[in-house]
């Protein structure tokens, strides 16, 4: 598949309704292997970009640029 074409089905399944948890998002296509750069609420939203990309068929690898915006907290536990 052209890179072109693959960059705009990308964007085009990107944009339906996802723009409040996929800020930004911009691809990247060069001999079908896909850079996305970016912001995403979280690391299941960063999950949820790459299985998207890489479920479309002409993806030959994705390479991640993307930016998590609100990281999982970390958890710390005193024991006595």
């Amino acid at each position: 598949m052209e890179d072109r074409a693959l960059a705009e089905r990308l964007f085009a399944s990107f944009e339906r309704g996802h723009t409040k948890r996929y800020k930004g998002l911009h691809f990247h296509v060069i001999d079908g292997v896909v850079t996305v750069y970016g912001s995403v609420d979280s690391e299941a939203d960063r999950e949820t970009v790459f299985g998207r990309i890489a479920a479309l068929s002409g993806v030959r690898a994705v390479t991640d640029h993307l930016h998590v915006e609100r990281p999982r907290p970390k958890l710390s536990m005193r024991l006595n």
